[in-house]
């Protein structure tokens, strides 16, 4: 995601969080305190989907950049963070709406959610987008002309396909850029929702009511609508980002507009955080179980309204959702702490999520074909990439009004930027992986 503006008690991207004070956010109070463990939430799920997209390479044949040598431990891994990753990417990109809200009308809310989600989406598509697809096309298709040959086949290819969905567009177009996509749509089809819950009094009573009514146990109730969903749609719509994707994210984000409105929401999840723990772990198990069984993959690649997808389906969602509440609650007790690596990576979080995986593709593309283990191809992978993704950003990205304008940072002065160079050198031997 990743993903800010400088304000202490407002942060936009898409990524971004804010932060509230320990009593309720109410329409007549904002605190002005930060939030940090917010704060390191948003970049450890930006880190950890760049370790994923690397991990990728490594794990199932569903992935532009595949191996020819899988790991099993990798596929775990890969399972297990698929579960919560984008729930909770969601769910921190809905509390940032919350707080941006709160310091602009809806009119400049939609206007700023262009500027950081919708421009970079539209510039990937023509930049970013089709290296990605001409380095499919050198590894997996008879293709071998150049990349200027190849640049308008990307786009006619995609035109010509026949069937059309928010996946086609959104993933086929924009690649690891969809995220950007849906979030702009989310944040201009909530926006009602949210006017009403902050700007009317049955609004705002509806909140403390669910407030009042959300303690203990009765917080895993939340995992009802997101059952329902992946139950009601997933059979009908099976595809990769497609409506039952769609509507189930949406959840999350709506979600984490919620969350936030009131500290009775947030204390009931740090106090549930050990059971969380227990029922994650177990619900987990039980998807292992299932699939080592058999019948998880059928229910995956043939999904059907039978009463064992159903049930899977149900405890994909409750572990999703026992996993989000486990890392709301660590975080609130263990990181409410600001450091420098914390305020560079504020900034950077967003364009380091747009850089990443292009080049972990062009990286990719040479590491496929060495005679290493598997391991070493992904310590190599990881680190290369992350190297050239942190180098592009702050040597080239954050230099200059453009190219902060295309990656969705907040305008900014040349000396300005240049002059936090000082303070990256300072931390950055201590910045955290």
């Amino acid at each position: 995601m990743p993903i800010a503006d400088s304000s202490l008690s407002v942060v936009s991207g898409p990524l971004s969080v804010a932060t509230t004070d320990d009593g309720p956010l109410t329409t007549d109070t904002l605190s002005q305190s930060r939030r940090h463990d917010l704060d390191w939430l948003r970049a450890g799920a930006v880190a950890v989907v760049f370790l994923y997209h690397n991990a990728r390479f490594l794990s199932g044949p569903y992935w532009q950049l595949r191996n020819p040598q899988r790991s099993l431990a990798v596929d775990a891994l890969v399972g297990f963070i698929a579960l919560w990753l984008m729930p909770l990417f969601f769910l921190l990109a809905g509390a940032s709406s919350r707080f941006a809200l709160r310091s602009r009308p809806p009119g400049r809310y939609l206007w700023s959610r262009s500027k950081r989600l919708l421009f970079p989406f539209v510039a990937g598509i023509f930049v970013l987008s089709p290296p990605q697809a001409y380095v499919e096309a050198l590894l997996y298709s008879p293709f071998r002309g150049s990349f200027v040959e190849f640049y308008p086949r990307f786009f006619a290819a995609r035109l010509a396909m026949p069937q059309r969905s928010l996946g086609w567009f959104f993933a086929g177009f924009g690649y690891h850029l969809w995220f950007l996509g849906f979030l702009f749509v989310y944040s201009a089809l909530a926006l009602p929702l949210f006017r009403w819950l902050d700007g009317t009094s049955s609004g705002r009573a509806f909140v403390s009511k669910l407030a009042g009514w959300t303690r203990g146990w009765r917080v895993l109730a939340w995992v009802v609508p997101t059952a329902l969903v992946q139950t009601g749609l997933r059979v009908r719509f099976p595809n990769y980002l497609d409506l039952a994707d769609f509507v189930y994210w949406l959840i999350f984000f709506l979600y984490g507009y919620l969350l936030f409105a009131d500290d009775r929401f947030t204390r009931a999840i740090a106090s549930l955080g050990p059971t969380a723990l227990v029922i994650g772990v177990l619900s987990f198990f039980g998807l292992v179980a299932a699939l080592y069984a058999g019948p998880l993959a059928n229910w995956v690649l043939r999904p059907s309204a039978s009463a064992g997808f159903m049930l899977f389906q149900a405890l994909w969602s409750l572990d999703a959702w026992a996993w989000v509440i486990v890392i709301l609650s660590f975080a609130s007790r263990h990181l409410d702490f600001g450091s420098p690596a914390l305020d560079y990576a504020n900034e950077a979080v967003l364009p380091f999520y747009i850089l990443h995986e292009p080049l972990v593709m062009i990286i990719g593309f040479f590491v496929v074909s060495w005679s290493a283990p598997v391991q070493v191809k992904f310590v190599c992978l990881a680190a290369l990439s992350f190297a050239a993704t942190l180098a592009v950003y702050d040597l080239v990205v954050k230099r200059t009004r453009v190219t902060r304008a295309l990656f969705g940072m907040k305008a900014r002065d040349y000396q300005a930027a240049t002059a936090s160079h000082g303070t990256v050198r300072r931390f950055r031997s201590g910045m955290p992986a």
